[in-house]
């Protein structure tokens, strides 16, 4: 539970968002900014809503207008939505600031903007470093295009089989590891490391 490094937004991307009408690329989009270690919730959602399926005991989104936030805490936004109207966001942000910042499809209903030097690659990198590890030696399992540096970063990259086919195409060249729902991150590295 200790903070080794951080990246945050440019304040002008921010600002940007914040005031940006995002509704006009689908009605049913919802924004979420995590600022501070904070998740915050701008848009009021009912209990079905897909979003509360993330919600844990010691990870829960607070309601906050959009006003107060500091714009030089912002670690990423997050848009909820149909996937179609998200990628019209995703084109309209990038057409305004190119690369300025980092974004990808977690999930194909959930579009993040992050900090242009923020990637798990990079934070992958950042750790084996401060631990004394080689990436030559390493591993790592992604499900998301957030995770595409990371895989490309170590000796072997599993891509996991409920990976997008959009995902799977895009790694072409990485192997797929089995299914969440399997346990197939377990069950490879006991392959892998003979346990």
């Amino acid at each position: 539970n200790k903070e080794l490094f951080r990246y945050n937004l440019d304040s002008n991307v921010c600002e940007y968002i914040l005031n940006l009408d995002y509704k006009q690329f689908g009605k049913d989009i919802i924004l979420n900014t995590i600022c501070e270690e904070k998740w915050l919730l701008h848009d009021k959602i009912d209990k079905g809503h897909r979003l509360n399926e993330w919600v844990e005991e010691s990870w829960k989104y607070i309601y906050s207008g959009k006003n107060d936030i500091n714009t030089e805490g912002v670690s990423k936004f997050f848009f909820f939505g149909n996937h179609d109207e998200l990628v019209n966001l995703q084109k309209h942000l990038q057409e305004k600031f190119g690369d300025r910042f980092n974004s990808a499809f977690t999930l194909p209903f959930c579009y993040e903007v992050f900090s242009k030097n923020a990637s798990k690659g990079i934070a992958l990198k950042k750790i084996a470093e401060l631990k004394g590890f080689n990436l030559d030696e390493a591993v790592a399992f992604g499900d998301g295009f957030n995770d595409v540096e990371m895989l490309r970063e170590v000796k072997k990259g599993y891509v996991m089989s409920n990976a997008s086919e959009e995902l799977k195409k895009f790694l072409i060249d990485i192997e797929e590891a089995g299914y969440n729902k399997d346990s197939a991150v377990a069950k490879k590295i006991k392959e892998l490391f003979k346990i």
